[in-house]
């Protein structure tokens, strides 16, 4: 679904803010609990969407949470990553023009 033919309302975005949405998501180390059931132990590292606190204990934004809201949006999650690291480029590139 990468072919410009099929977009419409294309809009820029600011690397700087996905790096800060990057920035701003909780990680966290976990077991599925099917797979516990099932006497699986393979740990998965990645984000946490609440839907048990009335008061998300973890940070995610809403970009990287899919329409049904329990699952993630991984196209947004890599098109975000993508702009953190032209970020993180820049802000380099920046850096080493100040010490070289």
């Amino acid at each position: 679904h990468s072919a410009l033919s099929t977009k419409t309302a294309l809009q820029a975005i600011d690397d700087d803010e996905m790096l800060a949405m990057v920035n701003n998501t909780d990680l966290a180390s976990f077991l599925f609990k099917t797979d516990v059931a099932s006497g699986e132990t393979h740990r998965h590292i990645g984000l946490i969407i609440d839907d048990v606190h009335d008061v998300a204990q973890y940070q995610t934004p809403q970009d990287f949470i899919a329409p049904n809201g329990v699952s993630r949006d991984d196209d947004n999650m890599i098109g975000a990553l993508f702009g953190a690291v032209k970020a993180l480029t820049k802000h380099i590139k920046t850096l080493e023009s100040k010490v070289g």
